[in-house]
């Protein structure tokens, strides 16, 4: 048997996998936010185009 077919290193190798999948999350975790981030300020800055279209429309 070789050291590479052994428990304990495809333990290892799990636990490398795992560290890497939660370094991944992470990540897709913060772009997620900015992009909601993102996301929240173009609703604000569309809802506040609209008040004004309104306002002009009221006005007219």
């Amino acid at each position: 048997m070789s050291h590479f077919d052994t428990p304990e290193f495809e333990a290892a190798q799990a636990a490398l996998n795992l560290e890497a999948a939660h370094r991944q999350l992470a990540d897709a975790q913060a772009r997620y936010a900015r992009a909601m981030e993102a996301l929240a300020a173009a609703q604000a800055e569309a809802e506040a185009e609209i008040d004004e279209l309104n306002k002009d429309l009221d006005e007219s």
